[in-house]
């Protein structure tokens, strides 16, 4: 799996932050920076360690935590049907799932 050098955008349509949406640039095998292009963080960007898992030919699973805001985003990306899965771990435990949309991006998992 290669994701370096990919950029993938996604959008929350509706649920807890609906209209909100980010930008997700990966710079290594390990960073990636995130860029709010939608809702309440637009214009918002930081660096993160990401860790990413392959489930299967067109699933990619990513999860990092946020330093600033402290919250963790597991988010699957399911690229046959152009929709991203979120769980969003929010500090003081409560969890936050999310259905989006991958707006931009490749059109397969990148290789």
């Amino acid at each position: 799996m290669r994701l370096v050098g990919a950029t993938i955008t996604h959008i929350w349509p509706t649920g807890r932050w609906p209209g909100s949406g980010y930008r997700h640039e990966y710079l290594s095998a390990d960073e990636l920076r995130w860029t709010g292009i939608g809702g309440a963080r637009t214009g918002e960007s930081d660096t993160e360690r990401y860790i990413a898992l392959e489930i299967s030919a067109n699933l990619l699973q990513v999860a990092f935590t946020e330093r600033r805001s402290r919250l963790t985003k597991t988010l699957t990306y399911d690229f046959d049907r152009r929709q991203v899965h979120g769980v969003m771990f929010l500090p003081g435990g409560e969890i936050v799932t999310l259905l989006g949309e991958i707006v931009d991006g490749p059109e397969r998992r990148p290789a």
